[in-house]
């Protein structure tokens, strides 16, 4: 069964009010369920037909013990396993653009490889946008990332000039790059 997505996509649930019963069960059992979502400051706009995805790619990670202990719990509860998994969907908050499904599939950590922002997108920014819910349909929530500065491509001329201003020191550092639908990871000490 495949869980149902309701609501507004980008519409923020309504906030709770932390009750001091809720925050006394949080003090008593400390497995924390943890969302961490990592992406680049920056994604290039894609034009026409072409899809530039963004690069490096998203990736959404579980961590904390409360993932397996939830899914313990609500195995011994009656639900299956494919009903106590959790599921994710992720998108750029946009109505136009649906939101895609992670596949996380038993593991705690997952990447969007073909999330990409269309010419018609006229924002400067935006948010990634993470539903979680388990497999039963029960939701977990919405999770948002830090703004995205959306950039378009420089002109070559633009581009040989910047290069030209780069100094390198001697620190580790990790360049992405993207050639013709690849992605390369250079290093440098």
């Amino acid at each position: 069964m495949a869980p149902v997505v309701t609501g507004k996509f980008g519409e923020r649930p309504q906030p709770q009010r932390l009750t001091r019963e809720a925050m006394r069960n949080y003090l008593k059992d400390k497995d924390d369920q943890t969302v961490l979502i990592l992406h680049a400051k920056v994604a290039q706009k894609s034009y026409g037909n072409e899809k530039r995805f963004f690069c490096p790619p998203p990736c959404v990670y579980l961590m904390g013990t409360g993932w397996q202990k939830k899914l313990e719990k609500m195995e011994k509860e009656g639900c299956t396993e494919q009903e106590a998994q959790p599921c994710a969907f992720i998108g750029i908050g946009n109505s136009e653009q649906e939101m895609q499904q992670l596949n996380l599939e038993g593991k705690h950590f997952c990447t969007a490889k073909t999330l990409y922002i269309s010419d018609s997108d006229k924002r400067k920014h935006f948010m990634l946008s993470v539903k979680m819910l388990y497999g039963n349909s029960a939701n977990i929530g919405v999770f948002f990332s830090k703004r995205i500065k959306v950039i378009s491509k420089p002109s070559k001329k633009k581009q040989s000039l910047k290069n030209a201003d780069c100094e390198f020191t001697f620190t580790y550092f990790c360049i992405y790059k993207k050639e013709a639908d690849t992605r390369k990871t250079l290093s440098k000490v």
